[in-house]
Formats: structure tokens, sequence, C-alpha cells
């Protein structure tokens, strides 16, 4: 009975599809999975003209921007709206200053059209509520729409919708429901048995340790102030 409840716990492995749509990771992704009914179109800036040509663009969806937060170095802004036409709701933007600060879109559409209006702004709505709740990337939609008026069934397969999203999204550069942790000072090294990582060239010496969230460089650290050979000023 033991090993039932622990085998019941362990988490599922899951297959997802990445069409690499050019041939290089660089360029536009196509993501799915299984028989799931959901797709998702992702792309830098550079490569919207490609984007918008897709088919799928076209659809009635919902889109995704970010960039990065001017006036937060290191952080990310975001914008999540719906549209009949993903595809010409993106055109409109790109003529708008407002929008100007995305470096990456994609767009979140069905395979089958079985996607409405209804259902585009209730994942709308849900996704921004997400965002907001987990707090990593800045939102700068003026409104936050509350849109529950779909049938109680409908909501529930919107909702799988959302969850696949939630595996899918950050897989294409948007991680966009990932919790942010708060500030604090690391641990002392070594004191909670996670291993401390030691570099020291060229007068520079540094201890640092992996988290959650990516290597915390301790307090003590330093760092040369002058370039090497190897890497030059830019």
């Amino acid at each position: 009975m033991a090993e039932a409840a622990v085998a019941q716990n362990m988490p599922v492995g899951r297959s997802v599809g990445l069409f690499l749509a050019d041939g290089t990771p660089h360029g536009p992704v196509v993501a799915g999975i299984g028989n799931w009914s959901g797709k998702v179109i992702a792309g830098p800036r550079s490569r919207i003209a490609e984007l918008l040509r897709r088919p799928e663009a076209s659809r009635t969806g919902v889109y995704i921007q970010v960039g990065p937060d001017p006036d937060r170095p290191g952080e990310l802004l975001g914008y999540i709206g719906e549209a009949d036409d993903v595809a010409a709701r993106m055109r409109h933007h790109l003529r708008s200053d407002s929008k100007d600060f995305f470096e990456r879109v994609a767009f979140v559409v069905s395979s089958d059209d079985s996607l409405t209006k209804a259902h585009a702004r209730y994942l709308e709505s849900r996704l921004i509520r997400l965002t907001r709740d987990a707090g990593t990337v800045v939102l700068v939609n003026d409104t936050a729409p509350e849109f529950n008026r779909l049938p109680e069934a409908d909501r529930a397969d919107m909702e799988t919708f959302i969850e696949q999203l939630r595996l899918i999204l950050p897989l294409v550069g948007f991680d966009l429901f990932r919790f942010r942790r708060p500030v604090s000072t690391p641990a002392a090294a070594g004191t909670d048995g996670t291993p401390v990582f030691s570099f020291s060239t060229g007068g520079a010496s540094a201890r640092a340790r992996e988290t959650a969230d990516g290597f915390v460089v301790l307090p003590g650290s330093t760092a040369r102030t002058a370039t090497s050979g190897t890497f030059q000023a830019g």
C-alpha cells in the first residue's frame, strides 16, 4: 500500500513536440503535446514577418509579448491579449509605440479551429491573473478582464488547456508562471548541505551556491576590474 501511495505522487513524464520551422533554434518554433488541441507558435521579434505569414496566426487565440524592462535591469515586461485574428492584431501593435518593448512573441491557438472568441477571452483573463499572481513578469496590460461567461464544461476544458500551456510556454521562452522568490541572504556555506563552488584567478575570488533560481554569489566574493585577453571590452 505504501509503495502504491508513493507511485501515485510521483511526477508523470510528458512528451512535448518542438518543431523548428526553419531548422534553427533561433527562428519560429511550433510546440504541441500529443493529442492536445492547442498549438503555440513562438519566435523573436526579428522574425515576426514569418510568424505572421503562418496560417495559424490568422486564427482566434491569445498572443503574448515579452521584452526587457528598461526600469529594472535583468527583468521582463509582458503583454497578454486576445483576438479573432491574432496576426491582424499583432500588425496593429507593431504600429503602436506603447507595445514597442517586446523582443519575443507567442501565439496560442488551436490546431483544429476549436477556440472561439469566448474561449480566447477566458484564456486571456486566466493567463493575466496567473502571470500577475506569479510576479516574475510585469504586465503592461491596462486592465485585468474577468471573463467567466463560459459553460461549466467549457471552463473545465480551458483549465486543462492552461495546464498544457504551463508546460509548453517556458520551453519556448515565456516563463510567466514561475513565482518570484523573495530576495534573501544565502545560507552560510554548506550549512544546508548544498555544495559551494569556488573560483579564483587573476586576483578575483568568488564562491557561489546553486539555487532554484540559478547560481547565487556568496558575500565576500570579488571580481576583476579589468578584462582579460580572451574577453575584449565592448
